[in-house]
């Protein structure tokens, strides 16, 4: 099965019929859908590869919470403020600043979902106006889609050892292959011990081990492991039930607000839909 046969899995297979049932909903629940997908990427992709982002995104889904209990709605100095961060990723986006998969991450999450989202939130607090919401219900579908189909790493990895790939994705591991490389250097120069560079390395080790999804998934590239059939999407699959599941409660269960959405909204914030 080729790229083009999974795009049509996941169009067609997955996500058309979710689309039907989502457009069944009244506009506080259309909300509510968009905000539990919103909620599932927050772990997922803003606490695994930006945490200075996540400040930013935590600031939506509490307008949107606060929304759907009818608390008021968001200031003018916030909206400001999240239009300019959303504006500051596209920028980073279009010049092609952001690595490897996390450039691809964004080119999904931001233009066609998170930057016009934030633009509407206003009127989104205000009037729950179900037509300024998209389709951002799919958002975690995407995003899963992405993960498990990224053959555009596959070159990246073939170019990098594992704690190379490990430390281009996260900070402090990159901090300790700068250590590693620092006493590799006085060592070489007779200033260091044969003992301090091999102690450097099995530091960085245990760094790498903090984030075992990447070490996977570098081996998965270097294999050329991503997923070839509607069987290997597990992750996809999975997020696509979430949403289905999600429109089934939500059908059944009454008014908004009610303490169980409010329940299941916490769990999904620390949900990592791609482990």
């Amino acid at each position: 099965m080729n790229s083009i046969e999974l795009d049509k899995y996941v169009r067609e297979t997955l996500l058309a019929p979710l689309e039907q049932e989502e457009e069944t909903l009244p506009p506080d629940k259309q909300l509510a859908l968009c905000l539990m997908a919103l909620e599932r990427i927050y772990t997922s992709y803003f606490l695994k590869s930006d945490k200075t982002g996540a400040k930013y995104f935590q600031k939506i889904l509490e307008a949107l919470e606060n929304a759907l209990a009818g608390e008021g709605t968001i200031s003018g100095e916030e909206l400001d403020e999240l239009a300019n961060w959303c504006e500051g990723y596209v920028d980073k986006w279009e010049s092609g600043r952001f690595r490897g998969w996390k450039q691809y991450a964004v080119e999904i999450l931001f233009p066609d979902y998170i930057s016009p989202f934030t633009e509407a939130l206003e009127g989104i607090c205000r009037r729950k106006n179900p037509f300024e919401y998209g389709d951002i219900y799919q958002i975690g579908v995407e995003l899963c889609e992405l993960y498990e189909r990224d053959f555009l790493n596959q070159t990246e990895a073939d170019q990098q050892t594992v704690a190379e790939y490990v430390a281009a994705r996260h900070e402090d591991v990159a901090a300790v292959k700068k250590m590693v490389l620092d006493t590799l250097k006085l060592y070489r120069a007779k200033k260091a011990t044969q003992k301090d560079y091999f102690h450097a390395l099995d530091e960085l080790e245990k760094a790498c081990a903090r984030y075992p999804e990447d070490k996977k998934r570098y081996w998965e590239l270097r294999n050329g492991t991503g997923a070839k059939t509607p069987e290997d999407m597990a992750r996809t699959r999975r997020e696509a039930e979430r949403v289905k599941s999600d429109i089934l409660f939500l059908q059944q269960c009454g008014e908004l607000p009610n303490a169980e959405l409010l329940e299941r909204l916490k769990a999904y914030r620390k949900l990592n839909i791609l482990q």
